[in-house]
């Protein structure tokens, strides 16, 4: 008996800041014919919100990403970093999730043992989005000594939720830690993802 493949999908309220921006850059003039190329059941979400506990196609995220990004005179990645500082503060804001509660609590000094049963608790909030892939920390494979963010069975991830996602992981550190490096990612294969608190600090650009 064969197998039957699983459509990659992501949860409504992933997709809800971009259906967001959306509707704010129509409101700002943003021609409603260029909304024609998405699928149709796309621009109804764009009219209408998603439902936040709803399944959607994870082609989604990436068609709406990919229109958001020529709607700003902001380069390409520092844009979607940008969606993804905005999108962690709509998050915590919205107290939608206990693992963003959870940050208050942690101390920016706590060790290591400790750092990585927070890594894991972090990485849940990731995993509950997409119906697929696996999120959870690892050792540096280019320096065992510290930890990184690993995503495996990551294929479908959009590249833009890639980039955005430097941008949210960016602001959940600083938000423990105001001078934490920013996050930045690589993706040595189509189907893994690795992040690392390797950039700038906030006072370096």
């Amino acid at each position: 008996m064969q197998s039957t493949q699983v459509e990659p999908r992501v949860k409504g309220n992933a997709l809800a800041m971009l259906i967001e921006e959306a509707q704010r850059a129509l409101e700002s003039g943003l021609q409603a014919k260029r909304l024609a190329v998405l699928p149709h059941d796309l621009q109804k979400l764009i009219e209408h919100g998603a439902l936040p506990n709803e399944w959607y196609p994870v082609l989604y995220y990436s068609l709406l990403g990919e229109l958001l990004c020529t709607t700003t005179t902001l380069e390409r990645v520092e844009y979607l970093r940008n969606l993804g500082v905005k999108d962690f503060a709509r998050l915590k804001r919205a107290r939608t999730y206990r693992q963003l509660d959870y940050l208050v609590k942690l101390d920016a000094k706590r060790d290591l043992g400790t750092q990585l049963h927070d890594a894991r608790l972090i990485t849940s909030l990731m995993t509950s989005i997409f119906n697929f892939s696996r999120w959870g920390p690892a050792a540096d494979p280019k320096n065992p000594k510290y930890l990184v963010i690993q995503v495996t069975d990551a294929a479908p991830i959009p590249e833009v939720f890639r980039l955005l996602t430097e941008g949210f992981q960016t602001a959940m550190n600083r938000d423990i830690k105001p001078l934490a490096r920013a996050v930045r990612s690589e993706r040595p294969r189509p189907d893994l993802i690795i992040f690392r608190s390797t950039g700038p600090k906030p006072d370096s650009g």
